[in-house]
């Protein structure tokens, strides 16, 4: 983890996530709530306010273990976007981004705090 001076807000985080998820293999959901700039919490609530799929599998500690396949990240990818993954592809600062959204009066999806609908921030992405 670090900062790219260049940017700001979002866009200034740097995380090498590069080894996850690779080859569609499952990740924890914790792993990919953090992707995401998500606490772990929220998304867990998300994913079963909106009816997404995760899997419950053994851990590599051999507790149970929530986890989401590359279909499951997909299906949450093609409907839903962070608040981090607008700001960084919008290459907004947060201050800014939280102004666009209000004056288009855009709020977050199913009950989040930082969950979007893609759909409803589209014009910000590209």
């Amino acid at each position: 983890m670090g900062k790219y001076l260049q940017r700001s807000g979002f866009a200034s985080v740097l995380v090498n996530l590069g080894h996850v998820g690779q080859g569609g293999e499952a990740i924890s959901l914790d792993a990919f709530a953090y992707s995401q700039g998500l606490p772990p919490s929220e998304l867990l609530s998300f994913v079963r306010r909106n009816g997404l799929s995760c899997q419950q599998m053994r851990g590599p500690r051999g507790g149970a273990q929530l986890r989401m396949n590359a279909t499951d990240r997909e299906a949450f990818h093609d409907r839903f976007i962070s608040f981090h993954t607008v700001g960084v592809t919008a290459r907004l600062g947060w201050s800014e981004l939280q102004e666009r959204l209000d004056a288009d009066r855009i709020q977050p999806a199913g009950g989040s705090k930082r969950i979007y609908s893609r759909a409803e921030v589209s014009h910000l992405l590209s």
